[in-house]
C-alpha cells in the first residue's frame, strides 16, 4: 500500500501558488517552506480486468526559492516530496500602490515528478508542464488574496499521463510591515484529473521568509 501512495504522489505536482502576485524586486529573493495534503483518487488495475478506486490523503512537503532577476520577472525554483519545478513569473500588471489595487502574473513552469529513492526503490519520474495565471488583490499591510487558475500536463512512467485544470485560492498574510515582512500563506486548490475523472484537492501553508 505504502508504494502504490509513492506512486500517486509521483503523479501529482503542486497545484499551489505559494506565494504573492507581486515579482521579487531584482537582487532580492524568498525562501519559503510548505506542508500539506493531497485528497485525490488511487486506481489500481487496468481494464478489462477490475478496477480498484479508492480515495486517499496524502501528505506532502516542499521549499523553494524565488529570485528577483528584473523589475518584471524572477526566477521560482521549488523541490519537495512529489517533484520540484523551474520557472519564470512574469508581471503583466503591477498595481502602482501596494496597499491597494489588482497585481497579475503569468506564472508558466516545467519540472519532474517523483519521490526520494529508497533502499528498495529507485527514483520514479515523469516530466510536468504547468501554467497559471495568478491574481493577487492587495488588503494593505503587504497582504493579499491570490486566486489562480492553473492547467498543468503530467507525463509520469508510474502513474500514465494526465491533464488537470483548475484554480487555487491563498491568502497571503505579512507577519510584519514593509516590504521585509515574513509570510505566512494558507491555500488551497482543487483541479479535475483527466486521468482518473474525479477531482484534486491539495491544501498547504507555507512560510516564506526574506533574503
Amino acid at each position: 500500500m505504502l508504494r502504490l501512495f509513492l506512486f500517486l504522489l509521483a503523479g501529482c505536482p503542486s497545484l499551489l501558488t505559494m506565494g504573492p502576485a507581486r515579482t521579487v524586486p531584482p537582487g532580492q529573493a524568498q525562501e519559503f517552506v510548505s506542508a500539506g495534503a493531497y485528497r485525490a483518487t488511487l486506481v489500481t488495475g487496468t481494464p478489462p480486468e477490475p478496477v480498484d478506486r479508492s480515495v486517499e490523503w496524502i501528505p506532502f512537503a516542499e521549499a523553494g526559492v524565488r529570485l528577483g532577476l528584473g523589475e518584471s520577472v524572477d526566477l521560482s525554483i521549488r523541490a519537495g516530496t512529489g517533484g520540484g519545478s523551474i520557472g519564470s513569473r512574469i508581471q503583466v500588471y503591477r498595481s502602482p500602490a501596494a496597499d491597494s489595487g489588482v497585481d497579475v502574473l503569468i506564472d508558466p513552469s516545467i519540472g519532474w515528478t517523483g519521490f526520494f529513492p529508497s533502499d528498495r526503490e529507485g527514483v520514479v519520474t515523469g516530466m510536468t508542464v504547468s501554467l497559471a495565471l495568478p491574481v493577487g488583490w492587495n488588503l494593505g499591510g503587504g497582504s493579499q488574496l491570490v486566486l489562480s487558475p492553473r492547467a498543468a500536463v503530467v507525463n509520469d512512467k508510474a502513474v500514465g499521463p494526465d491533464a488537470m485544470a483548475g484554480a487555487s485560492l491563498g491568502l497571503i498574510l505579512a507577519l510584519g510591515k514593509g516590504p521585509g515582512s515574513w509570510l505566512l500563506t494558507p491555500e488551497c486548490a482543487l483541479a479535475s484529473s483527466r486521468r482518473t475523472g474525479d477531482p484534486v484537492l491539495q491544501c498547504g501553508l507555507g512560510l516564506f521568509w526574506p533574503r
